[in-house]
C-alpha cells in the first residue's frame, strides 16, 4: 500500500523485478489490476526489467502499461500490436470452440462475453494504431529527437500492418478497417501530404498501401 502511494506521487520511479512481481501479485489478489496499471504508468520504463515487466503485463492483460513500457522504454511501437493481435486470435478461437461444445444456454452466455472481449481488444488495437500514425509533430525546432522518434514510430506500424504475417495474415489491417476505414484513409492521406518534410510515405508506398487495402477488402 505504501509503495503504491509513493509510486503514484512520483516519489518512486524504479522497482527491482522481484519486487515488481510481488507488487503485481499482491494487488492481483485484491482484484486491483487497474491500480497496477496506473502504477506502471508512473515508473521510468528505462530503469525497469523490460522483458520481465512486459511478461507480467501480458499475463495480466495490462495492455496500456505494456504499450507504455515498449514505447517509452525502448522506442518500440510495432511489438504491442502483436500482443493485442494474439489476444484477438485467442478470443476468436474461444468463440469457435464454445459454439461447438457448449449447451445452448452456456453457449449464448460464453459467446456474448467473448464477443465483448473481442470488441474490447479490437478497439484497443484501433485506438493504439490511430493514436500513433495519426500523431502530428508539435515539437519545436529543438526537439529533433522527438521528431525522429515519431517518424520511426509511424514507419514501424505502417510496415507491420501492411506486411502479411505468417500466422495471422493482415488481421491488424482488417481489424482497423472494419472499425473505421474512412479514418484510416484520412490518416494515410495526411501522412502522405506531410511526407514532403518527413519522408514517411512516398507516392509508390501510398499506392501500394491502397492496393493492399483494396485486396484485403475484396478477399
Amino acid at each position: 500500500e505504501l509503495l503504491e502511494k509513493y509510486i503514484l506521487c512520483d516519489r518512486v520511479y524504479y522497482i527491482p523485478a522481484i519486487i515488481m512481481q510481488d507488487f503485481i501479485s499482491y494487488l492481483k489478489k485484491l482484484n486491483r489490476l487497474t491500480d497496477v496499471e496506473k502504477s506502471v504508468l508512473h515508473l521510468d520504463p528505462r530503469q525497469l526489467d523490460i522483458d520481465g515487466v512486459v511478461r507480467l503485463c501480458a499475463e495480466n492483460k495490462l495492455y496500456d502499461a505494456l504499450i507504455y513500457i515498449f514505447n517509452k522504454g525502448i522506442n518500440e511501437y510495432a511489438e504491442p500490436i502483436k500482443y493485442i493481435v494474439r489476444e484477438l486470435i485467442e478470443e476468436n478461437n474461444e468463440i469457435s470452440s464454445s459454439s461447438s461444445s457448449s449447451s445452448d444456454d452456456n453457449k449464448n452466455t460464453e459467446s456474448s462475453f467473448t464477443q465483448m472481449t473481442t470488441k474490447y481488444f479490437s478497439n484497443k488495437l484501433f485506438e493504439y494504431i490511430v493514436k500513433v500514425i495519426g500523431q502530428h509533430d508539435n515539437s519545436n525546432n529543438n526537439s529533433a529527437t522527438t521528431t525522429t522518434t515519431l517518424i520511426d514510430a509511424k514507419q514501424q506500424i505502417l510496415k507491420l500492418i501492411f506486411t502479411k504475417h505468417n500466422q495471422y495474415g493482415f488481421l491488424p489491417l482488417i481489424t482497423i478497417l472494419e472499425i473505421d476505414s474512412e479514418q484510416i484513409f484520412d490518416i494515410l492521406s495526411n501522412i502522405y501530404y506531410n511526407s514532403i518534410t518527413d519522408g514517411i510515405i512516398r507516392m509508390d508506398n501510398l499506392l501500394s498501401y491502397i492496393k493492399m487495402i483494396n485486396k484485403v477488402i475484396v478477399d
